[in-house]
């Protein structure tokens, strides 16, 4: 099991810090990840590596882990992202608050160094049996899993993704939450000379508690002393976030690996019509978009059922 969740007078408990996992998982630029493992009673016939979003953690995905375990036996794993949850920091972050990563790359490194620690979690590794490895990316995981597979191309050894599940997409963020336009384009300029310097002007408050179709998650994650209610990042780390949904969309059409993605007709935090243009480019035969009706952007916690 991932760990325990705290007691208290909320409809869903808060997770708590799961319990070490049997291998350690170190980013690539040294901060130390914690983990969870959800293992199914029986040999798993599938991997599934779950990357969250932005000032979340990754104890929120164990229904869908616990329930991925009992209907299907796949093995479920997953991590808190650098400076997020219970993990380490960056390294070269100035400030802990502030999440920084010089670019997207790092964190697609990260996706990478977690599925080669997931398959050794799972005992896989040397199995005669081909087990498939999948990732699922939430938001602002969203991106990163979406590269993950792009780059799969240029890595000729290690783990392969045979498929990618992502939910709530950051493609195109809603433009309510950071500068305008001109703002963003000198934001991008001055990161390549001032990586480091803490980004003004974001605001990711002001649709906390909308992004839940069931409000009684957003009391969860208000009482939850590892969920950042409004993230903030570097100048790097933000320009580089909203560029890669630009990125990604240029080259949407050679997506190399089956896609689902779900996405809220509404969602308040994440626009529906970048991870749409993302599918029609990749076309029919690679990508499956799934629409649900609603203004939430935490899809896993969306209606109280």
């Amino acid at each position: 099991m991932s760990g325990t969740t705290t007691t208290t007078s909320l409809n869903f408990p808060v997770p708590t810090k799961p319990t070490p996992t049997k291998y350690n998982l170190v980013s690539p630029r040294g901060a130390k990840l914690v983990t969870r493992v959800w293992p199914p009673k029986k040999k798993p016939k599938a991997l599934c590596l779950f990357v969250h979003g932005g000032g979340w953690h990754s104890g929120y995905f164990e229904a869908l882990a616990s329930h991925l375990n009992k209907t299907s036996d796949i093995f479920c794993a997953a991590y808190d992202q650098a400076g997020c949850g219970y993990s380490e920091v960056e390294p070269t972050t100035p400030d802990p608050n502030y999440m920084h990563f010089d670019d997207f790359d790092c964190l697609v490194e990260d996706v990478y160094e977690a599925m080669e620690w997931m398959v050794k979690e799972a005992g896989t590794t040397n199995d005669d049996d081909y087990v498939p490895v999948y990732i699922f990316g939430e938001s602002f995981g969203g991106p990163q899993v979406l590269e993950a597979a792009f780059q799969q191309a240029d890595r000729k050894d290690g783990v392969r993704i045979a498929g990618v599940i992502v939910f709530g997409g950051l493609i195109r963020i809603n433009p309510a939450m950071v500068p305008p336009p001109f703002v963003c384009n000198i934001v991008a300029f001055l990161a390549k000379y001032y990586p480091k310097i803490k980004m003004p002007s974001t605001d990711f408050e002001s649709t906390f508690d909308e992004a839940f179709g069931d409000k009684e998650w957003a009391k969860t994650a208000r009482a939850d002393p590892k969920i950042t209610t409004n993230p903030k990042g570097t100048l790097a780390a933000i320009s580089a976030t909203l560029s890669s949904g630009r990125a990604l969309l240029e080259k949407a059409q050679d997506f190399p690996v089956p896609l689902l993605c779900v996405h809220g007709r509404e969602d308040c935090r994440t626009l529906l019509e970048g991870i749409q243009e993302f599918c029609d480019k990749a076309g029919p035969s690679k990508a499956t978009l799934h629409v649900v009706e609603t203004t939430g952007h935490q899809l896993l916690q969306d209606t109280p059922e």
